[in-house]
């Protein structure tokens, strides 16, 4: 990847957005929308893929509904050739060239990402971009429950949403203990 990635991490409703958003401020840093699609791109093979499985990947990106996040003026021909060409890693590079340039940042260095899912992506996600860095926020339990349960949409039990608190804050510590120089906690 040209860009080094940052993934800014925690419980959904704990600050992950605002705090990309503030990132994405910075002279040559991009923060994108939530876009799993470049995840699922990054999950790939960084070597150009061909044949049946160019057609298969092709296929499964383009109808990924989440590529509609980047607002992207990519065609199908131009997502397949990038997959042909380079893998996973080229269709990211694309991807991200474009929305910097669009958004007035075509010399960016920095790629900033929020999805809140990503924690659980960041053991083979920190494996496959070794020049990735983390921001695990962890935000107060009762903010959290607080934020939720103001929302149609999430649980509204304490019980679940501290369990699930929780488990988001210890697979940031494990992540932390295991890359402390790449993994910054923020509370």
């Amino acid at each position: 990847m040209k860009a080094k990635p940052v993934f800014v991490v925690g419980v959904p409703r704990s600050g992950t957005t605002f705090v990309a958003e503030r990132l994405g401020r910075l002279e040559k840093v991009v923060a994108t929308p939530e876009a799993q699609v470049l995840k699922a791109a990054l999950a790939l093979a960084p070597e150009p893929i061909s044949g049946r499985q160019l057609k298969h990947t092709t296929d499964r990106l383009w109808r990924d509904y989440r590529l509609l996040t980047l607002k992207s003026k990519m065609t199908r021909a131009m997502l397949e050739a990038s997959l042909r060409n380079g893998g996973g890693s080229a269709l990211v590079d694309a991807l991200l060239t474009e929305y910097a340039e669009r958004v007035g940042k075509p010399d960016f260095s920095f790629w900033v990402e929020h999805s809140p899912e990503t924690i659980y992506d960041l053991p083979w996600l920190m494996e496959a971009l070794p020049n990735a860095t983390v921001v695990h926020i962890v935000r107060d339990c009762r903010g959290v429950i607080g934020s939720f349960r103001q929302l149609p949409w999430g649980p509204h039990s304490a019980k679940r949403i501290a369990e699930y608190w929780m488990a988001v804050s210890h697979a940031g510590e494990s992540l932390r203990r295991l890359h402390p120089e790449r993994v910054t906690t923020v509370k």
